[in-house]
C-alpha cells in the first residue's frame, strides 16, 4: 500500500511541476516566440497522425492567426480577438472534415493548447472556452 501511495505522490508532484512550467511559459510568452515555434511538430509519422499536408496547412493557419492577433496591438479588443480565434477554429472544422476526420485525441489536445496560448497572449484567456464550444472535432 505504501508503494502505491508513493507512486501516486510522485505522479502528483510531476503533474504539479508541469503545471507550474506551463504557467511560467504563458507568463512570458510573446508573439514573436509563438511565430518562431512550429506547432504540431510531433504529428509524425502519418499514420497515425494526420497527413503531412494537413499538418503543414495547420501550422500556416496557426501562424496566420498569430500574426492577425499580434497586428491588433498590445491590448486587442475582445471582439476582435474572438473573431480571429473563431476563424481559426472554423478552419480546423473545415480542414478536419475535408481530410476525413483526422483530428483525434492527441491532435485535439495540441490544437486546444495552441488556442489557449493564442488567447492568453492576446490578453483574453476566457476566449478559449468560447472557441471550444465552436469546434466539431
Amino acid at each position: 500500500m505504501r508503494e502505491k501511495e508513493a507512486v501516486e505522490e510522485r505522479r502528483r508532484r510531476v503533474a504539479e511541476a508541469e503545471k507550474e512550467r506551463y504557467a511560467a511559459r504563458l507568463a512570458g510568452l510573446p508573439w514573436e516566440q509563438l511565430l518562431a515555434e512550429t506547432p504540431f511538430e510531433r504529428w509524425t509519422p502519418s499514420p497515425p497522425f494526420p497527413p503531412a499536408a494537413f499538418r503543414r496547412a495547420a501550422v500556416r493557419r496557426v501562424h496566420q492567426a498569430c500574426r492577425e492577433l499580434r497586428d491588433l496591438g498590445p491590448k486587442p479588443r475582445k471582439p476582435a480577438a474572438r473573431k480571429v480565434l473563431k476563424s481559426l477554429v472554423l478552419w480546423f472544422n473545415t480542414a478536419d472534415q475535408a481530410a476525413g476526420r483526422v483530428i483525434e485525441t492527441e491532435e485535439r489536445e495540441d490544437i486546444c493548447l495552441v488556442l489557449e496560448e493564442l488567447a492568453h497572449v492576446a490578453g483574453h484567456p476566457s476566449l478559449v472556452m468560447e472557441a471550444d464550444d465552436r469546434r466539431e472535432w
